[in-house]
């Protein structure tokens, strides 16, 4: 059995409405070796919460992400004017003006706690920020007329696209409280709505300064990486290369089939597409022209024209007939020919 690198990455929490909390990121999973078999695994990318309006303790949480036995849980909601954070992957921010605690988080090491509106009985405290996965939301501070917000707890650096990208960072609370890095949203700094977590990277929603609505959650993400030597043509999401991985991202809900280096699934090397046409045609030293046209059972016809005959298509590119004859969707040319 094979092992994948793996990312899931929760949908974050809203903001509140009204000198609020910042909403907790969703909750962040990475593995580095997770064994996976031949077959199809279903995608759960979680949706980012709606902020809450109207100064109502009504933000909602983000929506869990899943891979199979892997499931991130959705950023805490930020809880409204003097109202508690909502629990989640990581909490949301308590609300500002009197004390109110942040929302925990944390679940299965996947974030931190939400900060806590200020403490001390006074009017003029701000909203706690969002948990982030690598730090709690800061609490809200005393400012005259100013309420002061907590800073989004920060995310975390992962490079399993093939890059550096930041995950998961919590709102920020009401009144201007950053966002925390990995996607968190800002809270607005007076009458603004706050603003919305990063699509794809759970961030949490930014607190509203005044009545009006709090950021909404950044949606979550699913990325798997293994090194492509290992596997066969698997399929699903968004494929992209890095160096010697193959990388599936997934930013909407799928299948991700895996397909095994032997038995039933392709060679480790792929054959080039002359020869793969030419293994499939039963024929040898033939060119791409020649070899689909014996498969497609017409002679002298282009060889865009004869993979749609093939394919039982018309007007398609080479590869878009190609795919369709396999089955699948995004796999290049060499990849599909290879499963004829």
């Amino acid at each position: 059995m094979q092992t994948v690198d793996t990312l899931v990455v929760a949908g974050g929490g809203g903001g509140g409405s009204d000198i609020a909390g910042g909403g907790g990121a969703g909750g962040y999973q990475a593995d580095t070796a997770f064994a996976v078999a031949a077959g199809p695994f279903t995608i759960v990318v979680g949706a980012g919460g709606a902020g809450g309006t109207g100064g109502g303790n009504n933000a909602v949480a983000g929506s869990a992400s899943s891979f199979s036995t892997i499931t991130a849980n959705g950023g805490g909601r930020g809880g409204a004017i003097q109202s508690v954070g909502g629990t989640g992957g990581s909490g949301g921010g308590g609300g500002g003006r009197f004390s109110a605690p942040g929302g925990a988080g944390g679940t299965a090491s996947q974030g931190n706690a939400g900060g806590a509106g200020y403490s001390a009985t006074a009017e003029n405290g701000g909203g706690g920020g969002g948990g982030g996965s690598s730090a709690v939301g800061a609490g809200g501070t005393l400012g005259a007329g100013t309420f002061p917000g907590g800073a989004g707890g920060a995310g975390t650096s992962n490079s399993i696209s093939g890059s550096a990208v930041t995950y998961a960072g919590g709102g920020g609370g009401g009144r201007s409280g950053a966002g925390g890095s990995g996607g968190g949203g800002a809270a607005s700094g007076g009458s603004g709505a706050g603003a919305a977590g990063t699509a794809n990277t759970g961030g949490g929603g930014g607190g509203a300064g005044s009545p009006v609505a709090g950021g909404a959650g950044g949606s979550g993400v699913v990325i798997i990486s293994y090194i492509t030597a290992n596997f066969g043509v698997c399929t699903g999401g968004t494929i992209t290369t890095s160096g010697a991985n193959t990388i599936h991202t997934f930013t909407t809900g799928g299948t991700f089939t895996v397909v095994s280096a032997s038995g039933g699934g392709l060679p480790v090397v792929l054959r080039t597409i002359q020869d793969a046409l030419n293994v499939k045609a039963g024929t040898a030293n033939l060119t791409i022209r020649q070899a689909i046209n014996v498969l497609a059972g017409v002679t002298d016809r282009s060889v865009q024209d004869a993979f749609n005959i093939y394919a039982g298509t018309t007007g398609l590119s080479k590869q878009q007939a190609a795919n369709v004859r396999v089955g699948t969707t995004n796999l290049t040319l060499q990849q599909a020919v290879n499963l004829f």
